[in-house]
């Protein structure tokens, strides 16, 4: 996640450009591609004067209707049932430029926006959101600067599967409300086996007249905050003088690598995060008002939740309370670790303070410095617990002990931070994992990211606009001859950027990638490919590919790609997504393909979703996977959904939904009968050394085996996130030993603590308790 805050930016617009001079490399940068919505095309100005609502309107308009000509159906499962439809799209760009709006801009199921230099989005109404997008499944906002208005960014789902949003490299400035708000909403909340009847009800409904949206808010009675199936990951954003941060929920939040500085008129929390959320890396400024209530965090609605390697800070002496948490023991935690903050002198008195009649099943926090040097508690409870407390809102069953279902770590914080806890949890306090177990199980984040490779390309001036070549946006024509021509080029030309139209491209025959080129569609390109027995794309000597925004639907696997054992070689995809392969969603194998084989290979991958067979096979000395949806096809059987033969993996924020038709709560379609498959499966089989942190192994049908170990000289360490693992074809472990590693860590993972039959937390190759080994360390799993 090491990305440089601001990336090359692309400056010469070649709109003009005629097709015999764009078939050749242009050697000047880009900003406006050809095939782009550019909003000035539709009477935008940006002059910071004219009022451009219409304008940017009836490019998003437009945007909206060319999308809807490119439906392409995916997560069929070899048609064994209905998928869903996600469309291709073309990017909506905004020339640099101060864009003045008096209205909100609706946006609907699919969103593509980028900024160009300094992009301004002014909303000069307060009381109005800036860009709303009404019933979304994927919507992206990158390189953007908003000003002013109430929300700035306001996504609504509708509790759509699989929904997508990314908000990268953008400012937010002046907001009167939360500068971005993701959430679902119903107007009847059902609970137990009734909750999937409540219906969806959105912010706003919103009617359109010639063109033009017009809003009106639903009573807030109506928006009672529901369940909300979505991956959002912020990143690499600055929020300014905002009057709070991100109103947040889903099954997968991630917000990393952003600074924040609040207003001091702010009332309440910076970040109000429900379902999973993650922060890293988050550099913080609270400006404070001593008449106002201020704290950094509110978890009020449940799920996991971590806060890694941060920097909070205020421009007083007095600090204010981390997080606020209301979380009952339902698979909820409080991960507090590697941090800097300053709360001393709050009003809590505390880094987290507990509300009346609720507790997490996990409170973790370690190594956090209290800045101020003042004393401050780790923990302090609105009301102490007491037995008769924890007894009456613990988790089912009901007979479940205490102490299998609260976990609490207070460890290798600063000396000011005290860390007594009321009696009843001092049977409950685990000990520290030995920092030497961290140290050996460590696999750090790789040091570069798709943007390093991007910009290496567009820095020799090679640009080639596959539109130049004859592939066209259609998705009835065959464009694989036409596809290959691009790449051919691209081989010629050596390393460089090859920029697609967003579309439907149909390819009947493996494209051949040369060893060295950068993608990137403008908004998103679908390839698809019908012939299961062939790959998409293959590439042989691969040395530095690199793809953006782009989706890869069908065949045998979506990319094969092989790399020189003894060259060192760097693969990246952001924003890709893989659906429907019969094998791989990537094939990445070094050398001879073979397990623990040395070489040089690196693998970077953020974002998408793998819908599809097995999402990724590889063996390079070093994989990053992070902030993704993963769907296996249910027809996978005695296998893994990730293999990693035998170099590093790094597995972050992964958003799992496991895919079971066969076992105590599969829930195959209707019209399958007699299923045989989906047995003896597992999220990752690991063959080399193993990093997973806040990953959501998912419970749908029971959930499947996490991970199974087949190295002996390796390692495997899983710290955060959550964990199912009971559906009765699979292996019943978080860690299966298919043979004992070198040192195997499990720390922290939240879980329905319930004991299955036949199921541990670890389990060896026999089907007995893993845990007593003496390589093995579990600490903070309410399952165990």
């Amino acid at each position: 996640m090491k990305h440089c805050f601001a990336f090359v930016m692309l400056s010469i617009f070649l709109a003009g450009a005629s097709p015999a001079a764009s078939a050749k490399t242009v050697n000047v940068p880009l900003d406006v591609f050809p095939f782009s919505i550019n909003v000035k095309d539709y009477g935008a100005k940006g002059d910071g004067v004219t009022d451009d609502t219409k304008a940017i309107q009836t490019a998003v308009n437009a945007s909206i209707s060319q999308a809807e000509k490119w439906p392409v159906r995916v997560r069929h499962w070899g048609h064994l049932a209905n998928g869903i439809t996600d469309s291709p799209h073309s990017e909506i760009v905004f020339p640099a430029g101060t864009y003045k709006i008096s209205n909100t801009i609706v946006f609907r199921r699919y969103s593509y926006l980028r900024g160009i230099g300094d992009a301004v989005i002014q909303q000069t109404d307060p009381a109005k959101d800036s860009f709303y997008f009404h019933g979304l499944l994927r919507a992206a906002v990158e390189n953007l600067h908003f000003e002013g208005g109430k929300i700035q960014l306001r996504f609504w789902t509708a509790n759509a599967g699989t929904a997508r949003v990314s908000v990268s490299k953008c400012v937010f400035s002046s907001s009167a409300d939360y500068a971005v708000e993701c959430r679902s909403y119903t107007k009847v909340l059902l609970t137990g086996d009734s909750w999937n009847q409540s219906k969806p009800w959105p912010p706003y409904d919103v009617n359109w007249v010639d063109g033009m949206p017009q809003l009106t808010p639903n009573n807030a009675k109506n928006l009672q905050k529901w369940y909300n199936s979505t991956l959002v990951n912020i990143n690499h954003c600055k929020f300014e003088n905002t009057m709070h941060a991100a109103d947040l929920s889903g099954d997968m939040i991630t917000v990393s690598d952003c600074d924040v500085t609040t207003n001091p008129q702010m009332e309440g929390a910076v970040f109000s995060l429900g379902g999973r959320a993650n922060l890293y890396h988050i550099k913080g400024l609270a400006r404070l008002d001593a008449t106002k209530h201020q704290y950094w965090i509110d978890r009020s609605t449940g799920g996991m939740f971590s806060l890694r390697d941060c920097d909070f800070d205020t421009d007083a002496p007095q600090g204010i309370c981390l997080v606020h948490a209301a979380l009952l023991p339902v698979a909820t935690s409080v991960i507090l670790e590697n941090s800097r903050v300053k709360s001393a002198g709050c009003p809590e008195g505390a880094l987290l303070w507990i509300a009346k009649d609720t507790e997490p099943n996990i409170i973790s926090i370690n190594g956090v410095t209290e800045t101020s040097g003042k004393p401050v508690k780790a923990i302090t409870w609105e009301q102490t617990p007491d037995t008769a407390t924890l007894d009456k809102i613990k988790d089912q069953p009901k007979g479940a002990e205490t102490d299998r279902i609260y976990k609490l770590q207070i460890a290798d914080n600063s000396a000011n931070v005290d860390d007594s806890a009321p009696p009843i949890f001092k049977p409950l306090t685990l000990k520290p994992i030995p920092t030497s177990a961290i140290q050996e199980t460590y696999i750090p984040e790789l040091s570069w990211s798709y943007y390093d490779l991007e910009t290496q390309a567009h820095a020799t001036g090679k640009v080639l606009l596959a539109s130049a070549f004859g592939v066209d946006q259609d998705p009835k024509t065959d464009d694989t001859a036409n596809v290959q021509k691009v790449f051919d080029a691209a081989g010629k030309q050596g390393n460089c950027l090859v920029i697609f139209p967003a579309g439907v491209f149909t390819i009947s025959n493996t494209i051949q990638l040369p060893p060295n080129v950068t993608v990137r569609a403008a908004g998103v390109a679908t390839f698809v490919m019908d012939d299961v027995k062939k790959d998409i794309f293959s590439a042989a000597k691969a040395n530095a590919i690199a793809f953006k925004n782009c989706d890869f639907d069908g065949g045998r696997n979506g990319l094969n790609i092989n790399s020189d054992a003894t060259q060192k070689s760097r693969i990246a995809f952001d924003n890709c997504s893989f659906y429907d392969q019969e094998e791989n969603g990537i094939q990445l194998l070094a050398g001879k393909g073979q397990t623990d084989e040395a070489n040089q290979t690196e693998l970077w991958t953020n974002g998408g979703i793998f819908a599809t067979m097995h999402a990724l096979k590889t063996n390079a000395a070093h994989s990053q996977i992070s902030t993704f949806w993963a769907i296996n096809d249910p027809r996978l059987d005695d296998g893994a959904f990730f293999e990693n033969l035998g170099g590093q993996m790094r597995v972050q924020d992964m958003l799992g939904n496991p895919t079971l038709w066969q076992g105590k709560r599969g829930k195959a379609p209707a019209n399958i009968k007699d299923w045989q498959l989906s047995k003896n499966t597992c999220w990752i089989e690991n063959w080399g050394k193993l990093y997973s942190l806040d990953n959501r192994f998912g419970g749908e049908s029971g959930g499947m085996c996490n991970v199974i170990n087949q190295s002996t000289a390796g390692t495997v360490y899983i710290d955060g996130g959550e964990t199912r693992f009971y559906n009765g074809v699979t292996r019943k472990a978080v860690l299966y030993l298919a043979k004992n590693p070198k040192l195997a860590v499990l720390r922290n993972i939240s879980s329905v603590p319930i004991r299955v039959e036949d199921s541990w937390v670890v389990m060896n190759a026999d089907g007995s308790d893993g845990r007593n080994n003496s390589n093995v360390i579990v600490r903070g799993v309410p399952a165990s």
